[in-house]
């Protein structure tokens, strides 16, 4: 059950945070970061977002191609092996070839190749995605970036697209792996506060709304831990609260329906309704607060 909480709600969290990273490294805002904060920054900076912007242009002269495509190596270069590296050096490759500088476009087009193959070779080395049923959740989804842009870049040409501006605008789009310290202050995080507030809950779902024997609780948490992780593996985004809070309505009605307080069931619905509503509402009055003290347009 803690690990499917992980696969569920921690996810929400850590891609919100890395949204938000991405966002500011792209915009230029942590330019002036010092070296000891340089771990904030993502692999997509503000440079690499100007240089694919370029090559989604209409009219793409040889001299713009050269410039985009040498700025786009220059960043690759600069990170460690992985799926931007990777995307970086073949749209450059790409763009090179454009503008009719073939010993560029090998060059980076084999160091691009490198990359892939690295990348294969060092997931092939973990343990954990050779795991059965949890090594299919973690296992890395590595993209073979030739083979995508060159079925993009074929199918716009079908389409009398530019090519070029299609295979970048799919780099564009590509999100960036979350930082492994991400991943630890969510769990170090998430673990604190089932620490700190659990037995709460566990007096209220387990006491209060039912009378759960370890046998109940097994069953309970089994259906949710199994239900969060059938639905993480598929992509859904799944609430592991209803999750377990219904299993456990379902194990009391189980035993018999009067062993459930329908009272506190009612309670906890009118808390998940009034949930929405009133995020809704501090949503709005913050950016309202932020608009008054001219932090917002």
């Amino acid at each position: 059950m803690g690990f499917a909480h992980g696969l569920a709600d921690a996810q929400k969290t850590m891609g919100v945070i890395t949204l938000a990273l991405v966002t500011a490294t792209a915009a230029g805002s942590f330019q002036e970061l010092p070296d000891w904060c340089s771990f904030l920054k993502m692999d997509k900076t503000q440079q690499a977002e100007k240089a694919l912007k370029s090559l989604q242009t209409k009219d793409l002269s040889e001299e713009t191609l050269a410039g985009a495509a040498a700025v786009l190596e220059s960043e690759a270069l600069r990170l460690k092996n992985g799926e931007f590296r990777e995307a970086f050096l073949t749209l450059s490759a790409y763009a090179y070839e454009e503008a009719v500088q073939s010993e560029d476009s090998q060059r980076t087009m084999t160091a691009a190749r490198q990359t892939h193959a690295d990348l294969l070779e060092k997931e092939a080395r973990l343990l954990l995605p050779k795991t059965p049923v949890v090594g299919k959740m973690v296992a890395a989804k590595l993209t073979d970036w030739k083979k995508t842009l060159d079925a993009e870049m074929a199918g716009a040409t079908a389409a009398k697209k530019v090519p070029i501006s299609v295979a970048a605008a799919k780099v564009k789009d590509l999100s960036p792996d979350v930082p492994s310290w991400i991943k630890v202050i969510c769990a170090l995080t998430m673990a604190a506060g089932t620490a700190a507030g659990g037995w709460k809950i566990i007096k209220t779902l387990g006491h209060k709304m039912v009378k759960l024997h370890p046998v109940h609780g097994f069953a309970a948490e089994t259906t949710a831990a199994t239900l969060l992780a059938v639905t993480g593996s598929m992509g859904m985004t799944v609430s592991t609260t209803h999750s377990i809070t219904t299993a456990i309505m379902g194990v009391g009605c189980a035993k018999r329906f009067n062993a459930l307080k329908l009272s506190l069931v009612e309670r906890i619905i009118w808390a998940w309704v009034l949930t929405l509503l009133a995020a809704g509402l501090v949503g709005y009055l913050m950016v309202k607060l932020f608009q008054l003290c001219g932090w917002l347009p």
